[in-house]
């Protein structure tokens, strides 16, 4: 159910941003994936509330909610490097990067509750 609830949620995304297809200079796209990259980012963290209050062992759900903060800090950094010295496509390339690395991220955390004898985890 979790996953059906994370594939309509990135179905909704995806036509949320059809305008940007739109985007012809620059600025337009550089702002289209800041938008892009804050949905999937607040995505996340509904996914992540949702997953902490679905896990009952308390040590487990510390361990979960703190295994975030390397993990941004990762993402951020690596895609400080991918964007640098890009001239003004840089914040295109870093918004676009933030957003994959969260969607992948969304995908990722839903197998903490994933039970293989309740429902499919594919």
């Amino acid at each position: 159910m979790f996953r059906k609830f994370i594939a309509l949620n990135i179905l909704l995304i995806s036509f949320t941003f059809a305008d940007c297809d739109d985007a012809r200079t620059q600025r337009e796209m550089n702002e289209c994936a800041e938008e892009m990259y804050l949905s999937y980012k607040s995505k996340l963290e509904l996914s992540l509330e949702k997953i902490g209050s679905e896990i009952f062992i308390e040590a487990k759900k510390y361990l979960f909610l703190q295994s975030q903060e390397p993990w941004a800090s990762y993402v951020e950094s690596h895609c400080r490097v991918i964007s640098t010295e890009t001239g003004t496509m840089g914040g295109m390339l870093y918004y676009g990067c933030m957003k994959q690395k969260y969607e992948d991220r969304i995908l990722e955390v839903s197998k903490y509750t994933c039970h293989p004898m309740l429902e499919s985890c594919n």
